[in-house]
């Protein structure tokens, strides 16, 4: 036969256990803000060192934490300096997007002929989305002389690499009834 007190303090014990886990959980849904910017910082810290030791994927998170601001200050000057360290060494997508900064003067003097420098390299890395923005700008003489050549050149090597918009841009200047 079982133990009538023994079962009441077995109750009692769980009862207890399970209001500790009721304010436990009420504290940290409290302090959630709190303790996740706390994470992203510790984040954004050993990013840091990776990205001075040389590490492309550090570099291009944390101008990825700094454009986006969430969690931390958005900083498009630290963004900027991120991408450009990334993009010197070569990194085409970095490159790409770097060429976006200078276009539209966000955290950089606006420079146009910086911008199509940027996006040159990259699409010359093969970066396919580049690639269409760089005919893009060979349609329209953006930044460039106007050459539709050039654009169609430079559309065909993003669509033989899948780009959607790549293949509809051939088609409207090839086909343009």
């Amino acid at each position: 036969m079982k133990d009538p007190k023994k079962k009441s303090k077995m109750k009692t014990v769980i009862y207890i256990l399970v209001c500790l886990a009721v304010i436990v959980s009420g504290v940290i849904f409290f302090f959630d803000p709190y303790i996740a910017r706390f994470g992203m910082w510790t984040i954004v810290q050993r990013n840091k060192m990776t990205a001075e030791r040389g590490d492309i994927d550090a570099m291009l998170e944390l101008a990825t934490l700094y454009s986006i601001g969430h969690y931390i200050k958005r900083d498009v000057p630290e963004t900027v300096k991120w991408l450009r360290k990334a993009a010197e060494l070569g990194d085409a997508k970095a490159q790409y997007e770097l060429g976006f900064y200078y276009d539209a003067g966000d955290g950089v003097p606006q420079d146009l002929a910086e911008a199509v420098n940027w996006w040159h390299r990259a699409a010359a890395q093969g970066n396919m989305d580049a690639q269409n923005h760089i005919g893009a700008c060979y349609a329209e003489g953006y930044g460039v002389p106007q050459n539709i050549e050039a654009a169609i050149a430079w559309w065909t090597k993003a669509a033989e690499q899948g780009h959607g918009y790549a293949k509809k841009n051939i088609g409207l200047f090839e086909n343009p009834h």
